[in-house]
């Protein structure tokens, strides 16, 4: 403690007693700084701070090598340390500039470098956050060994963060077997570092062989590692192996909290809770876990408890409490974290803006406006909600949650906090408007877009500033919710103006309106628009505007789209992918899919349930059922019910396309054992491949059974039982269920009757077709001559048939030229 104390003293004597060839120049640091020629004693070596801006009055390029020429051993001299520990100061806090005046100040006094100073230096000066202050560590260090300056372990572990940002995992591991063999063990942090960087490079693989390794050199992994294994399996979607990694500190907050925002990345929203809620022994009963959350329901617990040692109730860490306001907020759940405020309340919990904040975005998300206005008008100090609004609560009051008045007094006693700090004051109102913007925006009326001009309109008379762009964001989003195009329109050309380059969640957000009009030649227009307005336009837009030529089948279109991604330097991610990838299924394009799929890893992005589900079903209808199958094992386990379906759906389609029916039904037959009913597009496709071979009891026995386990039984499932019967040549039969199940007949169902009815030689059923086609309107096609085609020379003979004259001379006309 004394010798701190005597830091800066001790430092301005020995300033004092250098010789100098110049007067010193007082600096704003607090210390005198050197003469403009450094000592004559000190020569410069060949390691050299580059880019280091100039201090006032000297040279550009300060030499660092000649601090150490007067080095005896590794003892640190009383005067290195107190230098040292400036420059530590400055490391911490980043301040570069006056790193570089304290290490010129140390060249002219003749101070001599330890490793300290070193790793100072290093601490400092190799951070990949320094841009022009840098200094490569592989040099300096080489220097430490020429200039006999041993390093440590904390000299690893700084030079280390030169390779964090840049993600040089092989750069990092190849200086770590440098030091091995210099007899410098890595410690724990070591490896932490290491890790760090495979997560944030996606190499997992390489993360667990040194997860291992550490444990093997009896090393205990601390809460950063656990929680960097974590997150780098959540950049890969491993959420199991994360949960396994998790395991191994059950009561760790920290680890688990990270755990829960990974499962709420990923929509496991019911996991996450399960996770956080477990780790406490909370007062209130616990309900089953399988039960739904009640709206109504004021119970805090959904899940059980398995903790054999819950942590008590007031050990709750305000970041848990976050993440678990966080989840209850995706579920748009007001009741649960209302709750979880009086429970935090109840046990004197720690809380904090960020609290504050997810609580109000939740109530705008429940469509709680009137109680985001109380919020405002309690943080603003006023007495009553703004623009004579309802009461907190509604007008019922009986209705209203115990912890609203909770909600209202912290809004209270939040303001009084914030109003030293400016920006955190402006931040919170910020928020607040938007969250009330999207509580209007879920309240049904005439006026609700003038309610929604009206809260911007308040935002601005209040703060004095201009909306930003997540509350325009949630303004248009409210707009296009309500249905009107004209509205969302309107709106976007008014903001237009005045956003900035960044502000494309803006875009975003009106492109939902083209999405639901698919209309190219406007999704055009619009793309020349942003451009030309100088908003830059990211992943999500072109994923938008690629989702519309997709859904469009306009190939074209979606070249375009990627060619002008490319153009600006967008890189694709997994959602691109998988709209590229739903386009080949829909066209049964399994080549291009597969390329796209080698596309996908080579550009290191990890395809998910929903890819591996896309390319079964691209497999399974051309009928690759070994393709299908290889898809199906890559799904997870933990996947949504609807993926597993569709996969099921799509193996059942191989299994029919091949004509393997009994196949098809023992898959069926399974999928029904382990809980997974079998999608409509599955049953269609076993009756599709029946049709085909013309086993209509067959066919008629499934649609039964269908319909007695509560199916509903439509126009496709009629039409494979008509398709059925025309196999077998009975048209007279599939024309009378045609009338009696079908009420508008497609031209495809048409064709296929006429087929029938041209192959049996049923004239009088084939006239009766061709009189409905024309009362219903229909265009006779390619496929429908083609049908007529297949009698041959007696199709001639409708020509001049006398049946002829009951029909309208223009559908005859029609007619003829098909038939011609």
């Amino acid at each position: 403690m004394m010798r701190g104390s005597f830091v800066l003293p001790l430092l301005i004597f020995y300033l004092v007693k250098v010789p100098t060839s110049g007067s010193f120049i007082s600096s704003s640091t607090g210390f005198p700084l050197p003469p403009c020629k450094p000592p004559a004693a000190c020569e410069p070596t060949r390691v050299l701070v580059r880019s280091i801006p100039a201090c006032r009055g000297y040279r550009r390029l300060v030499p660092l090598g000649m601090l150490a020429v007067h080095a005896r051993n590794e003892e640190s001299s009383r005067r290195t340390r107190s230098y040292n520990h400036i420059l530590q100061q400055c490391a911490r806090e980043r301040d570069h500039k006056k790193a570089t005046e304290v290490l010129a100040a140390m060249a002219a006094a003749g101070i001599v470098w330890d490793v300290y100073t070193y790793n100072a230096v290093l601490n400092c000066f190799c951070h990949p956050s320094t841009h022009k202050f840098q200094v490569y560590p592989m040099e300096l260090m080489g220097e430490m060994s020429a200039k006999a300056v041993r390093p440590n372990v904390i000299t690893v572990n700084t030079a280390l963060k030169y390779f964090v940002l840049r993600k040089d995992l092989d750069g990092a591991m190849k200086l770590v077997e440098d030091m091995q063999e210099e007899g410098i063990e890595p410690d724990l942090i070591t490896y932490n570092i290491l890790i760090n960087i495979c997560a944030s490079s996606g190499r997992m693989e390489t993360a667990s062989e040194l997860f291992e390794r550490l444990q093997l050199k009896r090393l205990v992994p601390d809460s950063r590692t656990i929680t960097t294994m974590i997150k780098g399996y959540g950049q890969l979607r491993e959420l199991k192996r994360a949960e396994e990694v998790a395991a191994r500190r059950p009561q760790d907050q920290s680890v688990q909290r990270t755990l829960a925002a990974q499962l709420i990345a990923e929509g496991k929203i019911s996991r996450a809770l399960s996770t956080l809620l477990n780790l406490f022994e909370l007062d209130e009963p616990p309900t089953s876990a399988s039960s739904p959350p009640s709206a109504s329901s004021s119970c805090l617990l959904n899940v059980q408890l398995v903790q054999k040692k819950p942590l008590k109730p007031s050990e709750m860490e305000v970041a848990t409490l976050n993440t678990l306001l966080l989840a209850y907020r995706e579920q748009k759940d007001l009741d649960k974290s209302l709750d979880l405020l009086g429970y935090a309340q109840k046990h004197n919990l720690v809380v904090d803006e960020v609290t504050f904040n997810t609580l109000i975005d939740t109530c705008g998300l429940a469509g709680r406006a009137d109680l985001v206005r109380g919020a405002i008008s309690a943080y603003m100090g006023e007495d009553q909600p703004v623009d004579g609004a309802c009461e907190v609560g509604g007008s019922d009051s009986s209705k209203r949650h115990p912890a609203e008045e909770i909600l209202l007094a912290f809004a209270h006693q939040l303001a009084a906090a914030s109003e030293r700090f400016q920006q955190l004051h402006e931040s919170n109102v910020c928020k607040m408007y938007t969250s009330l913007i999207r509580g209007l925006g879920r309240q049904a009326g005439a006026d609700a877009r003038h309610r929604l001009a009206g809260a911007l309109e308040e935002y601005k008379e209040k703060s004095g500033r201009a909306p930003d762009a997540t509350m325009l964001t949630a303004t248009m989003d409210a707009v296009v919710n309500q249905g009107d195009a004209e509205e969302a329109k309107s709106f976007f050309e008014q903001v237009l103006p005045s956003l900035r380059a960044s502000d494309v969640s803006v875009v975003n957000a009106y492109m939902k309106v083209l999405s639901q009009e698919q209309d190219m030649s406007r999704l055009q227009e619009f793309l020349s628009l942003i451009e030309n307005s100088g908003i830059r336009p990211d992943v999500v837009t072109f994923n938008t505007a690629l989702h519309i030529c997709c859904e469009m089948n306009n190939t074209q279109g979606a070249s375009e789209v990627l060619d002008m991604m490319e153009k600006k330097r967008v890189k694709r991610d997994l959602t691109t992918y998988n709209t590229l990838l739903l386009r080949c299924a829909k066209n049964k394009n399994v080549k291009e899919a597969t390329r796209l799929l080698d596309c996908m890893q080579s550009d290191g992005i990890r395809p998910n349930d929903l890819s591996y589900s896309l390319m079964c079903d691209v497999s399974g209808k051309v009928g690759d059922v070994a393709r299908a199958k290889e898809m199906f094992m890559q799904v997870s386990d933990d996947a949504p019910q609807e993926i597993k379906q569709n996969c099921y759906s799509a193996l059942v389609r191989g299994y029919s396309v091949n004509g393997q029916i009994e196949e098809a039904l023992k898959l069926a037959a399974a999928a029904s054992r382990t809980g997974i009913a079998l999608p409509e597009s599955g049953w269609l496709s076993i009756l599709d491949a029946y049709a085909n071979i013309g086993a209509t009891a067959k066919v008629m026995k499934i649609v039964e059974d269908i319909r007695a386990a509560g199916g509903v039984i439509g126009p496709q499932h009629w039409s494979l039982v008509i398709k059925s019967m025309c196999m077998q040549e009975d048209s007279k039969g599939a024309y009378a269920i045609m009338k009696q199940h079908i009420k508008h007949a497609d031209l495809v169902c048409y064709n296929t009757l006429i087929r029938a009815s041209v192959r049996a030689g049923d004239s009088d059923t084939l006239i009766l077709i061709l009189r409905d086609i024309e009362q219903q309107g229909l265009v006779p096609d390619e496929h429908t001559s083609r049908a007529l085609s297949q009698s041959g020379k007696s199709a001639g003979l409708l020509k001049v048939s006398s049946l002829l004259r009951m029909f309208d001379a223009n559908f005859k006309k029609r007619l003829l030229s098909v038939v011609e």
